[in-house]
């Protein structure tokens, strides 16, 4: 396993978010190893209007309720 220091995990996610094109980053690890914290910490850093955080596990189960819950909380629907 891997580990990667925050400083340097940070730096790298927010070069792929501003990357050009943007890439879409995928964290993972396991329970109780700071992925919210990091995530949350970003989504303050890049600001509400150019992030959002979305707590995939508390959806709901199907596709469809995943979409609307998705986009009923969304500050970038068009």
């Amino acid at each position: 396993v891997t580990q990667i220091e925050r400083p340097t995990l940070k730096r790298r996610l927010l070069s792929a978010i501003e990357a050009d094109p943007p890439r879409i980053p995928i964290v993972l690890g396991l329970g109780g190893s700071g992925r919210t914290t990091l995530l949350l910490e970003l989504q303050y850093e890049l600001g509400k209007e150019r992030s959002q955080y979305l707590d995939v596990e508390q959806t709901a189960t199907t596709p469809e309720h995943f979409f609307r819950s998705l986009t009923a909380n969304s500050p970038f629907n068009a």
